[in-house]
């Protein structure tokens, strides 16, 4: 059984999509150095998709693919418009074009803005999350400027999770530091951590969901924390919608055990505004 086919119906107003989840990646300056770290780690058991958005010249030709797949254990493959994502492949953009996607439909297009206003990577983090919601993941590598903070946003947003690569690591942290201060950032790794996160994330949401069905107990005893932390009360918010914001903060933490949960709760002030802010 696929990862993404696992778990309870959605009713917590997060869109999912019925198959597997899609991992943009954006980057821009020292983007091919962590493009090579984050792709050390892909394997074709991985039950996702990579999108690759990079800032490219568009009066050369890439050379990405052949870079990339020097190393790559999966296939690497140049977007033509209409093309459809494939799960355990990598996809990465052409130079001067726009990327959106539609379901699992890929859309190139022309720039609407002239040079120096181009925000690609925001563009299809913006449609990824539209499309995907809960299946949905935005990841932010090396790079100047602030391509991706908002375009992270709308991931969180809709439900997703947002990783970023450690500035310290970065060849150019101006992306990674722009995500991360925009507050779309749910961890920080070293780029060849990623793709193991991103694996791990979605096994521990599926089972998560089915663990914490019908603990009542310990939903009411979150809510109190929440209460006492954040001045809200949640005790009588929708049971659904909380086991799933709940098994969201559970995955990204790593924790599996709810009772671990709730030390996390009471020792960390700050994992009730996290949480709060899920909700």
């Amino acid at each position: 059984m696929k990862q993404a086919d696992r778990g309870i119906e959605p009713d917590d107003g997060y869109k999912r999509s019925s198959g597997f989840p899609i991992v943009g990646v954006g980057a821009s300056a020292g983007g091919l150095e962590a493009f090579q770290y984050l792709l050390s780690a892909m394997r074709p058991r991985h039950a996702f998709a990579l999108v690759m958005v990079q800032h490219l010249d568009p009066d050369h030709e890439s050379l990405l693919q052949e870079l990339l797949s020097k190393k790559a254990q999966v296939p690497i493959r140049v977007i033509e418009d209409g093309m459809t994502v494939v799960e355990g492949a990598v996809h990465i953009i052409p130079p001067g074009l726009s990327l959106t996607i539609d379901g699992y439909t890929l859309r190139l297009s022309d720039f609407d803005q002239p040079r120096g206003l181009r925000l690609p990577i925001d563009s299809f983090f913006e449609s990824l999350a539209e499309q995907h919601g809960a299946n949905a993941v935005g990841v932010v590598l090396s790079g100047t400027g602030s391509d991706g903070a908002k375009g992270m946003r709308s991931i969180k947003n809709a439900g997703g999770l947002c990783l970023v690569q450690d500035p310290r690591q970065s060849a150019y942290d101006g992306m990674p530091r722009s995500a991360i201060d925009s507050g779309g950032s749910d961890l920080i790794l070293p780029a060849e951590d990623i793709i193991d996160v991103i694996g791990e994330f979605f096994d521990r949401h599926s089972d998560l969901g089915e663990t914490l069905k019908g603990d009542e107990e310990f939903k009411l005893r979150v809510a109190k924390h929440l209460l006492y932390r954040t001045g809200h009360d949640f005790s009588n918010y929708k049971i659904a919608t909380m086991e799933r914001r709940i098994a969201r903060r559970m995955s990204v933490l790593g924790i599996q055990r709810p009772n671990e949960y709730l030390q996390r709760l009471i020792s960390d002030d700050k994992e009730g505004q996290r949480l709060f802010q899920d909700i």
